[in-house]
């Protein structure tokens, strides 16, 4: 399992090209861009049209949580957690360690970073964040010549889980952090950028829910008895490709709507 991860780093547009060309991908972003601008003007200024942002940024949050699941690491966990030897109160309560672990971490990141920006008036650059958003979804989306993303090929070492006690928290640190283990989606650091812009605390609920999310999928197997493990196997491809399609719409989304606001 350890170097499966690797061979889903093909380009969107190898299963996408299926029914979507490269010019419906470049359609499709325009589309999701004119929808985020509309989000973030109507029906009126004020709370109404920040809403709308705020939900795209907590979707784009969730979709790249729970895409996560089928990567290596996403599909180790599942395994850990669900051991159908184990009794039903253990599984549960590794599974709770985890998802407490998972959010914990990711919302002091994001504490951290939205005390960072608050700090350092990053409100005043939000005009900034938009071609990032929208490089980060044509990159997503496969548009761009390359999706290669900078991050860590890196999982969590068998040794260190061994111990049943410590080992779901160890599990929620690693994955819950983002950045730890593998993230082959460049959205993700969108995500962080956001984080970043956010005025404290907001940036530690938007990371949190992350965390939250992230953890999601393992606690449903974990009290099931593993029942999904192997739907959700057999499925790696299309979840992380999905993954990268949503991300990417929602990206440009989000620009869209830091557009609008930018632009007032």
């Amino acid at each position: 399992m350890e170097g499966s991860h690797l061979t889903l780093q093909a380009p969107v547009r190898i299963v996408s090209g299926a029914f979507l060309s490269r010019r419906a991908l470049a359609s499709l972003s325009v589309g999701a861009f004119l929808v985020g601008v509309m989000s973030g003007l109507a029906p009126s200024l004020g709370a109404v049209s920040l809403a709308g942002t705020v939900y795209l940024a907590a979707a784009l949050a969730v979709s790249l949580a729970l895409a996560k699941t089928g990567t290596a690491c996403g599909v180790n966990v599942l395994g850990y957690l669900s051991r159908a030897q184990s009794p039903l109160l253990t599984r549960a309560c590794d599974a709770t360690a985890y998802a407490v672990a998972s959010a914990a971490t990711a919302t002091l990141i994001g504490l951290a970073l939205s005390a960072a920006g608050t700090a350092l008036g990053a409100d005043r650059v939000v005009a900034a964040t938009v071609p990032i958003l929208a490089y980060l979804g044509a990159k997503e989306l496969g548009i761009t010549p390359t999706r290669h993303v900078a991050s860590r090929s890196w999982q969590v070492p068998q040794d260190w889980v061994k111990d049943r006690r410590v080992g779901p928290l160890i599990w929620g640190v690693c994955l819950g952090s983002g950045f730890a283990t593998w993230m082959p989606f460049p959205s993700y650091f969108g995500l962080i950028t956001l984080a970043f812009l956010l005025p404290f605390p907001n940036g530690g609920a938007l990371l949190g829910l992350y965390g939250a999310a992230r953890a999601a999928p393992a606690v449903v197997t974990s009290i099931t008895g593993g029942r999904y493990i192997h739907a959700i196997n057999d499925r790696m491809w299309p979840i992380v490709l999905y993954g990268h399609i949503t991300a990417g719409c929602l990206s440009f989304a989000l620009a869209g709507a830091l557009a609008s606001f930018a632009v007032r």
